[in-house]
């Protein structure tokens, strides 16, 4: 009886040692998979702010475009009231 249980307090102890070794084993991937998702969404939030500011660049140059566009058309728009004002004053 005696010897039993001091055999199966080994075999407890022994379990018990197993259990701590796995608990480590999970902590210490849970900590890399923890660093590793950290690493992901450092990388994805400075590809968001990269898009977000290549977005607003690229809305800056429409609104450019369009402008000088619309200054292309008054200019030639202009032109043609100024030649057809000169030939009305000047012939």
């Amino acid at each position: 009886m005696g010897e039993d249980r001091i055999v199966d307090a080994h075999m407890l102890r022994l379990l018990y040692n197993r259990y701590l070794q796995w608990r480590f084993v999970n902590a210490r991937a849970d900590a890399s998979f923890m660093l590793h998702r950290l690493n992901a969404e450092k990388i994805l939030w400075n590809v968001w702010v990269t898009i977000s500011e290549l977005q607003h660049s690229v809305i800056l140059k429409r609104i450019k475009l369009l402008l000088l566009r619309q200054k292309l058309k008054l200019t030639s728009i202009l032109k043609g009231q100024v030649r057809f004002t000169n030939s009305l004053y000047f012939n």
